[in-house]
């Protein structure tokens, strides 16, 4: 009887736990920088990643470090399958 009355309460606990469980995740990010040739950072730089097979498509664009960030992409969108693009790059600047 004791070991029904501690079971049920075991239950109870996880029941009432305020927690919710977390399955797999069902989306992903994907990270990176653009660089130039001499490898300097390039700011502003318009990143795009493509499914082709379904035709949609996400844009970001580079921060002052060029760095980009893909947040909430569908889990079957990687880089080794559809690697990221730079469309555009901010005009040339001419240095003193």
């Amino acid at each position: 009887m004791a070991l029904q009355v501690v079971a049920a309460l075991a239950i109870a606990s996880l029941l009432a736990s305020p927690s919710p469980l977390h399955a797999q995740a069902s989306d992903g990010h994907l990270i990176g920088t653009v660089f130039d040739q001499v490898g300097g950072s390039i700011t502003g730089a318009a990143v795009t990643v493509a499914n082709e097979s379904t035709g949609v498509t996400w844009n970001v664009a580079a921060d002052d470090f060029g760095a980009y960030r893909f947040n909430n992409l569908p889990v079957a969108i990687t880089a080794s399958r559809h690697p990221p693009t730079v469309s555009q790059q901010p005009p040339s600047r001419t240095l003193p």
